[in-house]
């Protein structure tokens, strides 16, 4: 039988994403331990959230230091464990959705797609891409002076890829019951 390549490519790609998530994630706990620990050792890194909540951190030696601009030196230590917890979650539930991905890929190249374990794996799959709703979609902010604010802001794609994921595991669950059909005719 021809080996499908698009399936092994898939099936590759998602073993890589699955393992530079594991590093990105150590990389990210181990550097925002080392913030906390030692505060002044980022004075230049300026760190934004754009419109999707997504933290970005840019070494800016030339940034005048107001309340435009936040350094991750300038950030209380209460805010920098939130950044850690939140981010190193967002992070291992994505980490965990490829994984079950890769399962599901795995069973596909083996010929057994229409199995109950994929069925659950997509369930998963619906119920982290859900939680990660949840935890975009609001996110307390180090306002200086004012305080610590709440920001909220409804992040769609998670909640579509989780009812997406969703309708595959009815799909699949389908999928079994045909095949078990299918198997008792022959």
């Amino acid at each position: 039988m021809q080996r499908n390549k698009i399936l092994q490519a898939t099936l590759s790609l998602n073993r890589i994403l699955y393992w530079l998530g594991i590093i990105l994630l150590t990389v990210f706990i181990g550097f925002m331990f080392h913030s906390i620990i030692s505060p002044d050792a980022y004075k230049s890194l300026l760190i934004t959230e754009n419109e999707r909540l997504r933290l970005i951190f840019d070494f800016c030696k030339e940034c005048p230091r107001n309340e435009d601009n936040v350094f991750l030196s300038d950030v209380g230590t209460p805010m920098k464990v939130w950044m850690l917890v939140r981010y190193s979650v967002i992070m291992f539930l994505i980490i965990l959705m490829l994984r079950k991905g890769v399962l599901i890929w795995k069973s596909v190249k083996e010929r057994s797609t229409f199995c109950a374990k994929n069925s659950s794996y997509f369930r998963q799959i619906a119920i982290y891409a859900f939680i990660l709703f949840l935890m975009v979609s609001f996110n307390f902010v180090d306002e200086g002076k004012h305080g610590i604010g709440l920001q909220i802001g409804i992040a769609m794609e998670w909640l579509a890829v989780s009812l997406t994921n969703l309708g595959m595991s009815e799909v699949f669950k389908e999928g079994l019951k045909l095949q078990k059909d299918v198997d008792a005719v022959i």
